[in-house]
Parts: C-alpha cells; structure tokens; sequence
C-alpha cells in the first residue's frame, strides 16, 4: 500500500462517505443487559470462527428475538480481542455493519463502502488501487470496492466482519451476492464473516453451505431473556416496591410466555 498524506487520506475518507452505522451500534450497545449472549461466546462455533476455522456464522431468529443487541455484544468482543492483540505478533481488523430498514435501501453498496473506509483508517493508508478510483471522480461501484478490499486485506492476518439484520436491506440481492463473495471467494480467505437476520427463505437459501447457522430459538436464549427480565423488575422503581412474591410470579410469567422474544 502507498502512502499518502493527512491531507490526502482525508480527501479520500470524505469521498467514500456514506451510510454510518456507529449510531445503531451505540443505541444497541445501550440496550445491552450484562450476562446475556454469552452462551454464543462459549460456544465451539464461535471458537473456531475466531481461530479461523470457519469462515462465516448466521445467526437467526423470529423478530424481537434480540439480534441486533447480541450482535453489538458481538462485535464489543471482537473489538477487545482485536485491540488487545500483541501488534508484533499478529494484526487482525474488525469491522461491522448494520442493516436497517429505514435506509430504505438495498445495503450492498453502503455495506462495502464503510468496509473499505474503516479497514483503510485502521491501517492507517490508502491502497493505491484505491485512490485511483478517487482521482477518476467518481463513485465506486461494487466491484470497484471488492477490487480495492482484495488489496486491502493483505494488511492484515486476518479480518472480522460482522453483518447485523440481513433482511432489513431492501432489496437485498447485491447484498447476498457480495456475502457469499466474501465468504468464498480465495481472494478473502483471511476475512471471517459473522451474519443475523430473520428466518426467511432468500437468505437462508443464500447462507447454506457456505455458512454455520446458529439458531436463537434454544434454552440458552431463554436464560437471557429470565436474567433481562430479573433485571428490569430489579432496576424499575415501581417494581421494586412490589412484594417480592409477586415480582417472583411475573418474573415467571413474563419469562415463559416470551416465546423467545
């Protein structure tokens, strides 16, 4: 990768300007209650998506099931990892995304963009391939962006990249290509790719083979939404003054009729 001056580099970064998901990612992170979605990290599908043994997980549920805060659990965990790591040993990346449906829009083009913004920052440059496209004037199309990040990725061991709510883009067909591009293309073997939505057929269709699927219909779940609900009745200052029989029967109540929302 060349190098580039400040000036330069923030010419480029303003060009590539777009959809900035870091708004939906502090609003989830907000919502986060401590404990839950851990079982995910326990896992041995998560285990061997960090070591790189699979290249990519989706996680699905019914609505409200609690996605897209998992995933900014998700994704605060890669971060740790990622900043945490010894620099002279190994460089990994993360990035992350969020889908939603009042971008109104299908999300491939904005997805990629941000990639390649946040990758080029974390590496503190530009490829070259890159600012190429910048002096043309104008913008990059998908496969402009998929050429600049197979540059990219060689700044790296390797790079996380975590996908939130699939089927909030509308459409979504760009977007599922690129998924799959990046999940099995060699040119991305160092990038693991992490992925939630709704059970719906088109993604589901797109993700098999390719992908380990982790459903959020289990017992585990149901742990998360009991220690959420024990939580709440616990914080609310209306519900601390209940008796605790009855806080103990809506905590029950509220726990088994959730149905996995």
């Amino acid at each position: 990768m060349a190098r580039y001056l400040d000036f330069e580099r923030r010419e480029v970064y303003k060009w590539l300007e777009g959809i900035d998901p870091s708004s939906l990612h502090h609003r989830a992170c907000s919502q986060y209650e401590p404990g839950t979605g851990d079982w995910v990290l326990r896992s041995d599908d998560w285990k061997a998506w960090i070591s790189g043994t699979k290249r990519a997980l989706w996680i699905h549920g019914i609505p409200g099931a609690g996605k897209t805060v998992l995933a900014s659990h998700l994704i605060e965990s890669i971060k740790t990892r990622c900043n945490d790591g010894d620099a002279t040993k190994s460089r990994n990346a993360y990035v992350y995304y969020y889908c939603y449906f009042g971008h109104n829009t299908d999300e491939a083009l904005p997805f990629l963009t941000w990639i390649v913004r946040q990758l080029s920052r974390t590496a503190e440059t530009i490829p070259a391939k890159l600012y190429k496209l910048y002096k043309r004037g104008e913008g990059p199309s998908l496969m402009d962006l998929l050429y600049v990040l197979e540059e990219m990725v060689e700044a790296f061991d390797r790079v996380y990249v975590i996908l939130d709510a699939i089927d909030e883009s509308i459409p979504r067909m760009d977007l599922l290509k690129i998924l799959r591009d990046l999940i099995t293309d060699p040119r991305f073997s160092k990038i693991r790719v992490l992925a939630t939505s709704r059970e719906y057929i088109d993604i589901e269709e797109s993700m098999k083979g390719i992908s380990t699927p982790i459903s959020m219909s289990n017992p585990l779940l149901d742990e998360d939404i009991r220690l959420f609900v024990q939580a709440q009745l616990r914080k609310h200052p209306k519900f601390r003054l209940w008796p605790t029989s009855v806080r103990d029967e809506a905590l029950e109540a509220l726990s088994t009729k959730a149905k996995g929302m």
